[in-house]
């Protein structure tokens, strides 16, 4: 896996799953991939490259979202610290969907604590407009709309697999 570690730095994902695919001993292995995939979606936040850390985070598997979750809350308060705030929200969205349920309340609370310090923090630095735009921020993790949000895509999975086929209606 060290192979596909040097191949991810490189940013040849396909060439990285490659390596990955051609073990054929795959007792434990799963963690090991998941820990390559998120040290390379570390540089890759660490480097401002978010869509090549998404694509990261989104091979691993669901053992690891309560680490990507710590991963992408961590880097969305350094990035506030410098009122990165596009950069911020979509790391803050990163953590927000890959939380478990039951952690979702007390992230939530973490996130909106984040915006309303880098807010306070632009105010005082005669930033308003950055205030503004950083108190505006946490509406969007609201828990109750948070909630709403997964339910309504918990449904629409759940209708995608009880909704009948074509071929299971009878014909006269």
């Amino acid at each position: 896996s060290s192979a596909a570690s040097d191949v991810y730095k490189r940013q040849d994902y396909n060439r990285a799953e490659i390596c990955f695919d051609s073990i054929t001993d795959k007792a434990g292995f799963a963690a090991r991939t998941d820990e390559v995939r998120i040290a390379a979606a570390e540089s890759f936040l660490s480097a401002g490259e978010m869509l090549q850390a998404m694509r990261c985070f989104s091979l691993c598997s669901d053992e690891s979202k309560s680490n990507i979750c710590r991963i992408y809350i961590t880097q969305g308060e350094n990035l506030l610290q410098n009122f990165e705030i596009e950069s911020a929200y979509k790391c803050f969205n990163g953590a927000k969907n890959n939380c478990s349920d039951d952690a979702l309340a007390d992230l939530l609370q973490k996130i909106n604590s984040a915006w309303e310090s880098a807010g306070q923090r632009a105010m005082e630095a005669g930033k308003y407009e950055i205030a503004t735009e950083c108190y505006s921020m946490s509406d969007g993790f609201s828990p109750d709309e948070v909630i709403a949000e997964r339910d309504a895509a918990r449904y629409e999975n759940c209708l995608l697999y009880t909704s009948p086929s074509p071929r299971d209606s009878t014909s006269s």
